[in-house]
């Protein structure tokens, strides 16, 4: 059975083809997992391609010798804010209005910085719960490591959550998703060796940089394209797109 994201980026590609050249004859075939690589097989017209998946996710030193992917990251800050702090304020019955919890960075230690910050966190809540509005405070700070909160208004009783940056300046991010992208390239230029037919490869964005100019910039300094025939990008915070393709009319839509 194949995964959600092989699904999804199978979809996806399937979708973007047909919207860029229209009159072609489109046909997949899945492989089974004994037999992978690669992932899918995919004709078109006559040509068979041999066509690969895989996520591009960003690791993030959070806690002493433990790298967790950012997406984790995100999902374990989140699910503390959302599940224990806002559920607590809840049953303790003083959330009263919307507060906003940010991360500038992810939390070092945090499973040791989570206790003071749940205190922290639900002694402002319980404070400013009969206020309009609260100056914002800063609960845990580790140089450029900050969780703070702030109380913006009494309408629905909730708490957002925002962060944490995972890139602070373009030329950082430039150069993690050029490093992101060539590791995937060369895990896949390695696994597919053996395959004679042409190679399209599916990447997954759960890195979630703002757009995809990061990931056209980064593809043009990768150095080992030449091993794809098309290197497609998708993921729900990026707009779908082929990076690379030896063939022009897979990149460009049809006049």
């Amino acid at each position: 059975m194949k995964s959600e994201s092989e699904i999804f980026c199978k979809d996806s590609f399937d979708r973007y083809l047909k919207s860029v050249k229209t009159g072609y004859t489109y046909s997949w075939r899945d492989v089974e997992s004994k037999d992978e690589p690669p992932d899918f097989y995919l004709s078109v017209n006559a040509t068979t391609y041999a066509v690969e998946v895989t996520i591009l996710v960003k690791k993030e030193d959070v806690e002493a010798r433990k790298n967790l992917p950012a997406t984790t990251v995100r999902y374990l800050l989140r699910k503390f804010v959302v599940q224990e702090i806002e559920e607590e304020a809840r049953k303790k019955d003083y959330l009263r209005g919307a507060y906003l919890v940010g991360f500038s960075k992810p939390i070092s230690d945090f499973a040791k910085a989570r206790d003071l910050m749940r205190t922290e966190l639900l002694s402002y809540i319980s404070a400013t719960q009969g206020l309009s509005e609260a100056p914002e405070k800063t609960v845990c700070e580790r140089g450029r490591q900050r969780c703070t909160i702030r109380k913006l208004n009494i309408g629905q009783n909730k708490i957002i959550v925002a962060g944490p940056s995972l890139s602070t300046y373009e030329g950082e991010a430039l150069a993690e998703a050029k490093e992101l992208i060539e590791n995937r390239l060369k895990e896949k230029e390695y696994r597919l060796r053996r395959i004679a037919y042409p190679k399209v490869l599916l990447l997954h964005d759960k890195y979630y940089l703002s757009d995809g100019e990061i990931y056209r910039a980064a593809i043009t300094k990768v150095s080992c394209l030449q091993s794809f025939h098309t290197i497609f990008l998708t993921g729900s915070g990026v707009e779908s797109q082929v990076l690379y393709s030896t063939n022009p009319a897979w990149i460009y839509p049809e006049p």
